[in-house]
């Protein structure tokens, strides 16, 4: 392929560090692949293993691995007899292209005997590493509490939270994994403990002063303008020209503020408490513009506001003030900075003493071995270090790459790839500030040691797409948001080819905004996702994607991804309004695992078999399909202890009751479920004490059938492969230095409190033609002709500036001021400052996440979101209406002003809570911004800038919504009365479509009569039926009876008499202690029971014999099945759906196709040597010989279907006539 110039300066860079910052969609990884082929095949060639080639996943370094090796065997199909090719296409194989922790890894296991670390270490698992700190945590509190060391009681009343722990946990949790992040972690905790013993003398140099001076200057700039606004329309000819002398004296001083970064605090202090506020004139002049003054003064009181609020937040206490109140939070500060690091050591040890180590570990081990003089046998054997994913990195990674690389020689060997734009791993405390300060440093020139080139042409998206990304963020990232100014160098270029439309253009940007009143409700994002259902409809009816680089095709399901910030609480509301409409969705999520209902049935049997004293867990497995109790169940139980009180067992489990009714009378016909529940957990307790995790939850999941069940559900395969999972994760846990259920329990705990989950299974193949729903962080790396970004309107989550401790890794910790003396808590400047510093960072990922959002899309992005259009007259702030009225003022006080820079101010970009607030007030300057405006009523003035990047703007109410859905129901059914009853042309119309489609004869006659789906019964009375005739339909027609008379003639029959029969077999044993032996009499007295609890419908009695149900009790199957039922192995009424080929039902249809079928089967239950099938039946016949012909169809498919489910044999198919009495083997 051809390469851009820049392309080809990155690929030639030689005997320099290149920094590359690469925009989305620029060719990264085929430029870095080809720069690598370069090395190894160009002028003066090396060995590809001596390349390292750091990259961000395995699945990214095997990826290129592939794409290496293709290369080499191309060029050796050009050059067979090349010996050094060759020799790259065996060492690619071993080569070091890999992500950091193997890196890491490979060079410890070369040089572990240099950190004394035993050669038989393993990596430990995530879920037991959460574990190991959690006892380790409670080990080192417990022994510090035996201690009661005043200090450490100190730091426990200043932290924790009532009398819990908890944050105080929390607390050293983070400043522990905070730690980790840096090269030298003890070190750092070290630093930490003084973080709050500040002196007066140090005060004006500590970088958290610094930063509340820079941050005050900063926001004195939008004072200024308010001021440079009021005065401008003072000096107006028509102006209030009498507040100029005060609005100047008070514009010079708040200048000077704004101008005051190299003084002190206090001096700067002194100058805004010194700010001198005259009063207005009041002065009357008929020549002023009443307009004009009223808001000149507006501007003046903005201005005034503001610097009471600066004055508030930064300056209400004097240094001496600050340091007094500080010296209050110095000791516990200390303490708690030395609990982190007495955990990091016990930590440590502890991992020793099991031979474990951690990804942390894997760093901080390879750095260790590296500043021992490692460094140097790497460094001579590296011909160069390649970064790829370069604004991920942390500061470990960084001195450790570093130091493999010969930049301490002066030989300058680091290749370094990465887009600033794209770093969204704050959470996993990336350094973005890394790659921004060699963008600082390095130089554009061709040549020089340390050398950057921009890689903005983007070949992935239209210029649609690439121009109003663009629009959007050349307004509002710069470094103080995002890290990086989008200008010249950041902005994205057209690369590809595109094929242009004509006429309209279908590939604008879209803004689709839908009335809500609760953000939060589920209602809202149903209507958000309503809207998106209808605009999807919409594209695959007249909507259009490129393909190749000259033509359009229509758009497909698959050709779209709706994308959200999180995909929890709202995945499943989308998937579902979705599905609803018709239109199949997929959720790609890495949340929910744990919250499947299989998963979460199984994980609480687990719990109870640890300790069947726990009533939620247990209620829980009572209800599924394991317990197969009913909520009716379940509330006759405990009904039946209400005397508790009387008995002295007040407060005990559910368990404790259970095992105290079981027998009592009023539970009679559930004394045989209970006790067999009773005797599944004590069985499992028992099993448990001797069986791995893994093997016992693959028996509970075979012996009760419950995966069978599973797999029978909506959603089956998924739900089977979440089960199999599980099995996994047993065996994964299984290889840690832990055991038990127990502690698997906490081991899954653990995983779930500290929100690490697997996501569900996946099932889908990645071709399937279906809507995607999937978070932003999991559509990194990958493109979509069409991309809905939603959620616009959800809040940024800022919860964590607001902890009682906030960390920083520049500014250490943030903690108030607490007289515990006297009980009086302060603000801390340091804590207000560091938890404002948290805040935007917070807002420049949040910016670079919708940077990485909107870059996914290729020809088309539609950004969706839901916002309460607010009242007319007086809209909430947070409302549309209260929104673009604010962005009004910002196009105002640009005309007011005079002064239009591109870059927001950054007073305004930093208040935004929301993509939408960050979209909305970009734009605000696009012309189209009025059309906006005018659709919900606000008053918009034409602005002067021009700009040519199409957007279009759309707000739905609910009454709209609901009118297109009714509007469209309506149209289907029309269309569809049209098609079946035409009249007039258009049946004149149709005869001839007819005619002309059909004259001929029907292309697919073998079809004619097939059916997707129908039910056993019906299927063997088609089959019966083909000796005489061709089946074409084999449902009956309903019969369509008037309510009041089906109730008359429901009363007059009663119940059929084979479903009583069927009720009596299904409750038989479990409803009551019945045997063989009873006599008639009490049977009918049971069955009256069984009429007045409700478990049968009322005189059902009157119609069965008992004597039929005596015999049967008596028969040799009937003890069968009563031995099968005590064993917890019978099985009734168990529905099943399976597919058939279409030629087994009837041999006219294809093999190709495939017919469902339902039924249910009456009985199954397991022995040791295979499985029993048994039907019941009432009819009324003769003979043996008449029942088997009847039936025999009908109990070969509840056969196969059984094997199918159960994957066992079928050993016996019998019917049980109640008529004749008799067991009939089939």
């Amino acid at each position: 392929m051809g390469f851009t110039p820049e392309q080809q300066a990155v690929i030639d860079a030689r005997n320099s560090n290149v920094l590359v910052s690469a925009a989305a969609g620029s060719g990264k990884t085929t430029v870095l692949v080809e720069r690598i082929i370069q090395r190894i095949t160009g002028d003066n060639p090396i060995d590809i293993d001596k390349l390292l080639v750091v990259t961000f996943t395995k699945a990214a370094a095997a990826s290129m691995k592939e794409k290496i090796l293709a290369a080499i065997q191309k060029k050796l199909a050009e050059d067979p007899d090349n010996a050094h090719l060759q020799r790259q296409e065996t060492l690619v194989h071993g080569a070091q292209i890999t992500t950091i922790d193997s890196f890491c890894q490979y060079i410890i296991r070369n040089n572990f005997n240099d950190i004394d670390l035993d050669p038989s270490y393993r990596v430990g698992d995530e879920g037991e590493m959460k574990l190991l700190k959690a006892d380790v945590l409670e080990e080192l509190l417990e022994e510090k509490y035996e201690e009661a060391d005043p200090d450490f009681l100190e730091c426990m009343e200043y932290f924790a939270t009532g009398s819990r722990d908890d944050k105080v946990e929390e607390f050293i949790l983070k400043l522990y994994d905070y730690a980790m992040s840096m090269p030298f972690p003890e070190e750092w905790l070290t630093e930490r403990a003084d973080d709050y013993s500040l002196s007066e003398e140090d005060f004006d140099s500590a970088p958290f002063v610094k930063k509340a001076l820079a941050g005050f200057t900063a926001s004195m700039e939008e004072c200024v303008e308010y001021y440079r606004i009021a005065l401008k329309l003072a000096m107006d000819p028509d102006g209030p020209y009498f507040f100029g002398d005060l609005l100047e004296n008070e514009l010079d001083q708040a200048s000077a503020i704004r101008q005051s970064g190299d003084k002190s605090f206090d001096e700067v202090r002194a100058m805004v408490l010194n700010m001198n506020f005259a009063r207005l004139s009041t002065k009357k002049d008929d020549s002023v513009n009443a307009d004009k003054r009223e808001l000149a003064k507006n501007y003046r009181d903005k201005a005034k506001k503001l610097i009471g609020k600066l004055q508030e937040k930064y300056f209400a206490e004097d240094k001496k003030t600050i340091c007094a109140h500080m010296a209050f939070a110095a000791k516990p500060v200390k303490t708690l900075a030395l609990l982190a690091l007495d955990f990091k050591k016990k930590f440590d040890e502890k991992k020793r003493e099991k031979g474990i180590i951690d990804f942390g570990d894997m760093e901080h081990l390879a750095l260790e071995i590296i500043l021992k003089g490692g460094a140097a046998q790497y460094r001579d054997y590296f011909e160069e270090v390649m970064i790829d994913e370069y604004q991920d990195s942390n500061n470990v990674q960084e001195l450790l790459l570093s130091a493999v690389s010969g930049e301490s020689e002066k030989i300058y060997n680091r290749f370094m790839v990465g887009d600033v734009k794209q770093s969204i791993y704050k959470f996993r405390l990336a350094r973005p500030e890394i790659f921004m300060e060699k963008m600082a440093k390095y130089s554009w020139e061709e040549g020089q040691p340390e050398r950057k080139i921009s890689l903005h042409n983007n070949f992935r998206s239209r210029s649609e797409v690439l121009d109003s990304v663009n629009y959007i963020f050349e307004q509002i990232m710069d470094e103080d948001l995002g890290r990086v100014r989008y200008n010249e160098d950041a902005r994205l270029v057209v690369g590809g080819t595109f094929p242009q439309p004509e006429g309209e253009n279908p590939f604008a940007t879209e803004l689709l905004l839908g009335d809500v009143t609760d953000l939060s409700s589920d209602e809202g994002r149903e209507l958000e996702a309503s809207m998106i259902a209808t605009r999807i409809e919409e594209l695959l009816e007249r909507g259009v994607v490129t393909e190749g680089e000259d033509s359009f095709r229509k758009v497909r399901y698959g050709d779209i991804v709706i994308l959200l910030r999180t995909t929890k609480g709202w995945d499943d509301i989308f998937r579902k309004t979705l599905e609803s409409r018709g239109i199949p969705a997929y959720v790609e999520s890495r949340t929910g695992y744990f919250s499947a209902t299989e998963v979460v049935t199984v994980l609480n049997f687990l719990r109870i078999l640890d300790n069947p004293r726990q009533d939620i867990p247990l209620a829980s497995v009572m209800r599924s399909d394991i317990g197969g109790f009913t909520d009716e169940d379940l509330a006759l139980i405990k009904a039946a202890d209400r005397d508790t009180e009387k008995t002295g067992f007040e407060g005990d489990s559910f368990y404790d009751i259970l095992l105290r009714c079981k027998n009592l009378e009023q539970l009679q016909p559930l004394e045989n479920k209970i006790s067999a529940f009773i005797n599944l957990i004590e069985d499992y307790r028992q099993r448990a004490e001797y069986l791995p995790v893994s093997e016992l939850i693959g028996t509970i999941l075979s012996d009760t059938h419950f995966a069978e069940y599973c797999a029978s559900l909506p959603g089956g395969t998924k739900r089977l492969a979440n089960l199999n999972m599980l099995k996994e994760k047993a065996v994964d846990y299984e290889k840690t230095s832990f055991s038990g259920v127990f502690h698997f329990v906490r081991y899954i705990e653990q995983l779930e409190k500290y929100e690490v989950d697997y996501g569900e299974a996946n099932i889908l193949d990645e071709n399937a033609d279906v809507v995607r729903i999937m978070s932003i962080h999991k559509s990194k790396g990958l493109e979509f002709p069409v991309v809905f970004l939603s959620g616009m309107a959800k809040s940024f989550n800022f919860m964590d500036t607001k902890d009682s401790v906030v960390l920083d890794m520049d500014y250490g910790i943030g903690a108030p001021a607490i007289d515990l003396e006297r009980r009086i808590q302060y603000k801390t400047l340091r804590k207000n400052i560091m938890g404002e510093n948290m805040k935007m960072d917070i807002l420049g990922e949040e910016m670079r996440i919708l940077y990485v959002a909107m870059t996914r899309a290729k020809d088309k992005l539609i950004m969706t979101g839901q916002i309460e259009i607010g009242d007319e007259e007086k809209p909430s702030e947070g409302s549309l209406r209260g929104r673009l009225g604010r962005n009004m003022l910002l196009r105002n006080r640009e005309a007011l002003s005079g002064e239009m820079p591109y870059i927001l101010p950054y007073y305004l970009r930093s208040a935004a809570g929301s993509y939408l607030d960050l979209v909305l007030m970009a734009l605000a300057r696009h012309p189209d911004y009025a059309k906006l405006c005018e659709s919900v009523g606000v008053s918009c003035d034409p602005i002067s800038r021009s700009d040519e990047v199409p957007f279009g703007f759309r707000v739905i109410t609910k009454d709209e919504l609901t009118a297109e859905e009714i509007n469209r129901d309506v149209t289907a059914k029309v269309r569809l009365d049209n098609l079946l009853m035409p009249t007039g042309p258009e049946k004149l119309r149709y005869a001839d479509l007819f005619g002309e489609r059909f004259g001929d004869g029907y292309a697919f006659d073998s079809f004619e009569g097939l059916y997707v789906k129908t039910t056993v019964t019906e299927l063997k009375k088609a089959m019966l039926e083909q000796k005489d005739e061709p089946t074409h339909f084999i449902f009956d027609e309903e019969e369509i009876v008037p309510a009041f008379i089906a109730e008359k003639e429901k009363q007059a029959k009663g119940a059929a008499r084979g479903t009583i029969y069927h009720r009596v077999m299904e409750l038989l044993y479990d409803e009551g202690d019945m045997t063989p032996d009873d006599r008639a009499g009490d049977l009918v007295n049971w069955m009256k029971k069984m009429e007045a609890l409700g478990r049968m419908p009322e005189g059902a009695s009157d119609s069965v014999d008992e004597k039929d149900i005596l015999a049967f009790y008596k028969s040799d199957i009937g003890e069968r099945m009563k031995k099968a039922h005590d064993l917890g192995r019978l099985h009734r009424e168990s529905p099943f759906m399976m597919g058939i080929s279409a030629n087994k039902v009837n041999s006219k249809f294809p093999d190709s196709e495939q017919v469902l079928i339902q039924g249910i089967i009456d009985v199954w239950f397991e022995e040791n040597d295979g499985l029993v099938l048994l039907d019941y039946k009432t009819d009324r016949v003769k003979d043996e010989s008449e029942l088997s012909e009847r039936y025999k169809i009908q109990l070969e498919y509840y056969e196969d279907a059984l094997e199918r489910i159960t994957h066992k044999k079928v050993k016996e198919r019998i019917i049980y006539s109640f008529t004749l009495g008799e067991t009939i083997n089939l």
